[in-house]
C-alpha cells in the first residue's frame, strides 16, 4: 500500500461502527478491536479525518474512546431530532446535542458541525442556526456546515455565507452534482466538501445479480461497471473509488465493517491518480438514474 498526500483527501465514515448499515453488509456492527484496528491502519496510510454523527448509535463514544490523541479531525453532526413544540425546545436541544457530542469525543471543541437536517438551518426563523453560530464565535465550534441530502439541497448551501462545508452524496450512479458544475462551483466559493455514498451505500459490492427489486433499475449499469473493470482486471468497486478521486476539490468519505475492506480501499485509492481519468469514459456512459434508486432515503 502506498502512501502519499492523497491518502489526506480521504474520511473514513463511521456509521457503521455504531450500528449495522449498508445493503452489502453481511458482517453486521465490527468490534471495538477492529474499528481499532481500522483507525490505525487508515493513519498509518495518511487518512486523518473521521465523519460521524450524534445519530449514528454509539459510533462518536466509540471514537471519543479509540482515537489516538492528536492528529485526527472528527467531523461530526447536531441530532436530526430537535422537538418541533416550540423554539426554547429546539435551541435546547441542539445545544444539549453538542455538549453531548463534546462528551462523547472527549473533546473540548468541535472541529466540524453539521446539520443534520438543512431545514433546520431556517427552522425557528434561525434561531437554531444563530446558536450554532454563537457556540462557533465563542469558541465551541471551528467549522459550521450542512449535510444535503440531495443535489437541491447542495446547491442551496452554496448560497450561506457561514456555511463552511458541505457534505454531499455522489458516485457513479449519481452524478448529477458533477454534470451540473457543482464541484466546481464550491470550489469558487470557497466551501470545502465532502463527498460520501461513494459506493451508493454497498451497491458497488453487489453482484447484479444479487440487487433486491427495488433497484433493479441499476442493474443495466451496474453490469457494464463490472464489464468495464472485467476488460481491464481491476476490482469492480475501484471504479466508484476512481471517480470519487476525480471529483474536484473533495475531500472524499469511505466507509468499512471491516479492516480488509478498508485495506482494499486504501490499495485502490493509491492508484486512483492513474486511472481515474480512464473512468471518465464509463461515467460520461451512465445514464441519468431515478431518484428513486439512486437516493437511499427513498429504498
Amino acid at each position: 500500500m502506498t502512501n502519499g498526500p492523497d491518502a489526506t483527501r480521504l474520511g473514513l465514515g463511521s456509521v457503521q461502527w455504531g450500528q449495522r448499515y449498508g445493503i452489502a453488509n453481511t458482517a453486521g456492527q465490527p468490534s471495538s478491536g477492529d474499528v481499532a484496528r481500522m483507525i490505525e491502519l487508515a493513519g498509518q496510510a495518511g487518512v486523518n479525518t473521521i465523519d460521524t454523527a450524534r445519530d449514528y448509535g454509539s459510533s462518536e463514544e466509540l471514537i471519543g474512546a479509540l482515537i489516538p490523541g492528536e492528529g485526527w479531525r472528527i467531523v461530526t453532526k447536531l441530532t436530526a431530532r430537535l422537538p418541533v413544540t416550540s423554539v426554547d425546545d429546539a435551541v435546547m436541544a441542539a445545544s444539549a446535542s453538542v455538549a453531548d457530542s463534546l462528551e462523547a469525543l472527549h473533546e473540548s471543541v468541535l472541529d466540524t458541525l453539521l446539520l443534520h437536517r438543512l431545514e433546520h438551518l431556517t427552522d425557528w426563523n434561525g434561531a437554531v442556526w444563530r446558536t450554532l453560530l454563537e457556540l462557533r464565535d465563542a469558541g465551541r465550534i471551528r467549522h459550521l456546515g450542512i449535510s444535503a441530502l440531495g443535489p437541491n439541497e447542495a446547491w442551496t448551501a452554496l448560497e450561506y455565507p457561514d456555511v463552511d462545508v458541505i457534505q454531499v452524496a455522489s458516485n457513479l450512479f449519481d452524478q448529477r452534482l458533477v454534470r451540473g458544475g457543482f464541484f466546481d462551483a464550491a470550489v469558487a466559493a470557497g466551501k470545502e466538501v465532502f463527498v460520501r455514498s461513494v459506493f451508493l451505500q454497498g451497491v458497488a459490492h453487489l453482484h447484479p445479480d444479487r440487487l433486491p427489486s427495488h433497484l433493479a433499475e441499476l442493474r443495466e449499469s451496474l453490469i457494464q461497471i463490472r464489464e468495464f473493470a472485467a476488460f481491464r482486471g481491476w476490482r469492480p468497486f475501484a471504479l466508484f473509488l476512481y471517480f470519487a478521486y476525480g471529483t474536484r476539490g473533495t475531500r472524499v468519505l469511505i466507509g468499512a465493517e471491516a479492516v480488509e475492506q478498508l485495506r482494499e480501499c486504501l490499495i485502490e485509492w493509491a492508484l486512483a491518480s492513474e486511472r481515474y481519468e480512464e473512468v471518465l469514459e464509463l461515467a460520461a456512459a451512465i445514464p441519468i438514474l431515478p431518484e428513486s434508486v439512486v437516493n437511499p432515503w427513498q429504498w
